[in-house]
């Protein structure tokens, strides 16, 4: 009878059983929020998945995630934007209401539902949900997809990694999560990789396998234009197309507010879109060969000489070695490539002394803070939140439809 009236009261509910290999930790409005167990405690990652209107949404998401919201939030604005960067706090809301211009009508629709139960004002709400672009500036990322015969006809698997400058950011690993969005009349389930409250997109799938990773691209095209950012219309595309050849379109008819390059996957084939602010090139690979890489440079040859030269080392980021590393790991690998040869890659340091990789170490000028494993075919997603967590994969197709039993595995051990 107690479970029963809080579920109708609609409050959160906590439970303490292990349902279908993730931990179910509570239950709100319809929606659920579940913690890895692979690794212990803290160590894991919460999983949630969310079901409704994007209003909706985000009255479940501020009911479930409302105390680690406000924990994030006080660590991100007073411990470290005031406190390290000395931004006054008029400022940070002013650069926050900008963000906020550019957001399409569901993620304001998102946030204004997760103040009305997350226990924050919507404005402590607005400036959480711009964090990412408050605070997590993009040093650099690296990626590499493959599949054909670098994958031994196995399927198209993807590797990416989320870089900063170095700062508290591996400190805020606990509040990186996966979140798994079900909306109802509005669009695609599809799930992203994010730190709690933030609607910046930079990672994630929807439920047609389609894929997308967001890379700064600043080196190539530093610009900078008041339009809807980049990672805004990439959730956007994940939400309302379901192949490859709509989302082209997208591509090749919106220009960003700032150089990006966006890796773009679906069950077969991938291209790199270097998104520049006054044109898109689109490199794309012969089918049957199967490996393409991207770091934080432009690389099509169709450029010509509208691109700013990019140096070796630190002065770009090691972009050219991270580049390199990737290609030359591919072509080592070629025919082995599957998740756990690219989770090894990418465990991979550009420093190493043998099969370096992309990753920066911890004694660079940069910190690799999120790695991604990706498999579309079977919308399987791998996290790890480097320095904090292991590898942990999770199995989206059941969050997406629905099709949870109590012998559904959507904790995956590979």
């Amino acid at each position: 009878m107690y479970w029963t009236l809080l579920f109708l009261l609609g409050l959160p509910v906590s439970l303490s059983a292990t349902t279908n290999n993730l931990q179910l930790v509570a239950k709100f409005e319809g929606a659920s929020l579940f913690t890895t167990v692979v690794g212990t405690g803290e160590k894991s990652l919460n999983v949630i998945r969310l079901h409704g209107s994007f209003h909706q949404m985000g009255r479940q998401y501020g009911g479930l995630l409302g105390a680690q919201m406000q924990e994030f939030y006080h660590a991100a604005v007073y411990d470290f934007l005031i406190g390290v960067k000395g931004y006054s706090y008029n400022y940070i809301l002013q650069l926050t209401e900008w963000y906020y211009l550019y957001q399409p009508q569901h993620a304001r629709d998102f946030i204004t539902g997760m103040a009305e139960t997350s226990g924050m004002t919507l404005e402590e709400q607005k400036i959480t949900a711009s964090l990412q672009n408050l605070v997590y500036f993009s040093l650099g990322c690296s990626s590499l997809m493959a599949w054909s015969d670098y994958t031994g006809g196995g399927p198209l698997v993807i590797g990416r990694n989320f870089d900063t400058p170095v700062g508290p950011f591996r400190s805020y690993a606990k509040y990186l999560n996966v979140v798994v969005y079900n909306p109802v009349g509005s669009g695609n389930s599809l799930a992203e990789v994010n730190y709690v409250g933030c609607v910046g997109f930079h990672t994630g799938m929807n439920k047609y396998g389609i894929y997308m990773d967001y890379h700064n691209g600043r080196m190539s095209d530093p610009a900078l234009i008041n339009r809807t950012l980049g990672e805004y219309l990439m959730f956007s595309y994940l939400l309302n197309y379901s192949s490859l050849d709509r989302i082209d379109q997208e591509f090749n008819n919106t220009l960003p507010e700032v150089g990006a390059i966006i890796n773009v996957a679906d069950k077969t084939k991938g291209y790199v879109y270097e998104w520049g602010t006054w044109a898109t090139k689109r490199r794309v690979v012969d089918p049957s060969y199967g490996l393409l890489v991207s770091t934080n440079h432009f690389v099509d040859p169709t450029w010509g000489g509208d691109i700013l030269w990019v140096y070796p080392g630190a002065t770009s980021w090691y972009t050219i070695e991270r580049r390199a590393n990737l290609l030359a790991r591919g072509e080592q690998f070629k025919g082995l490539l599957s998740v756990s040869w690219v989770k090894y890659i990418f465990d991979r340091t550009f420093w190493d002394s043998t099969n370096p990789g992309p990753t920066f170490p911890d004694d660079s000028n940069g910190v690799t803070i999120i790695q991604v494993v990706a498999v579309p075919a079977n919308l399987e997603l791998w996290v790890k939140a480097r320095g904090y967590s292991e590898w942990q994969g999770i199995n989206l197709r059941p969050l997406f439809f629905g099709d949870i039993t109590p012998a559904t595995s959507l904790l995956l051990t590979n």
